[in-house]
């Protein structure tokens, strides 16, 4: 079992120590991975590592987001598809229903 100042790397499993003050300031996350795992990502500045698939993928297949740091979005266009088709699907009764609702409601300007 882990105490309070530690965590588990999700690649290799081993056990990440921090101390409190250190989490706080820099932001230490559910999903931090150890020194080690970090060094050993990609070092090819033209791709960029899934966070859905964890593979490595070049930056052609990540849809474009000004947000980010990078330029690109968190996961590629395959795991963002998986994901918008289950939300569509999730979802298809009540979004029919809306678009009846907005018919009814907007036939002048429709027509």
């Amino acid at each position: 079992m882990l105490k309070k100042y530690q965590k588990q790397c999700p690649k290799c499993k081993s056990i990440i120590y921090y101390k409190r003050k250190n989490a706080l300031v820099k932001g230490i996350k559910r999903n931090s991975i150890c020194k080690k795992c970090y060094k050993n990502k990609s070092t090819n500045p033209n791709n960029k590592i899934c966070s859905q698939c964890k593979r490595d993928i070049p930056k052609i297949d990540f849809t474009k987001l000004k947000m980010s740091k990078d330029g690109y979005a968190c996961c590629c266009r395959k795991c963002m598809a998986k994901t918008n088709k289950k939300f569509r699907n999730k979802y298809a009764k009540q979004q029919l229903e809306r678009a009846k609702i907005y018919r009814v409601n907007n036939k002048a300007i429709i027509s």
